[in-house]
């Protein structure tokens, strides 16, 4: 199963409004219909999945006061699929399905072990 990661950050900077602190922001990808026409008829607030391909073009690193490493990526994304099921959806039937062929597993098992 993929692992799902909020990749939303909360400002560090000083914010002229004081709530604009806590709000989280997130990376944003600019894509037109001509790129992916799928994204026809959709609407802000739509939940969708995506599925990327993607290559690091570039990256810089750096340590902090605490000696940690962070960094910043360049990537490009090269190729998308979409789904308007939600991340939970997805998650749902990937149970599932990791389910359906623990069952086959077993089913055959048991089978071999008569024989």
């Amino acid at each position: 199963m993929t692992e799902m990661i909020d990749v939303g950050q909360k400002s560090d900077g000083p914010a002229e409004v004081k709530s604009d602190k806590k709000e989280k922001h997130y990376p944003t990808l600019y894509l037109s219909t001509k790129q992916l026409p799928k994204l026809k008829g959709m609407k802000p607030g739509d939940k969708i999945t995506l599925l990327v391909d993607c290559e690091v073009k570039g990256y810089s690193l750096r340590s902090t006061k605490d000696q940690k490493e962070e960094g910043n990526y360049d990537i490009e994304v090269q190729k998308i699929g979409i789904s308007k099921k939600s991340a939970k959806d997805n998650e749902d039937e990937e149970e599932e399905t990791e389910e359906l062929k623990k069952d086959v597993s077993e089913r055959l098992k048991m089978g071999r072990a008569r024989n």
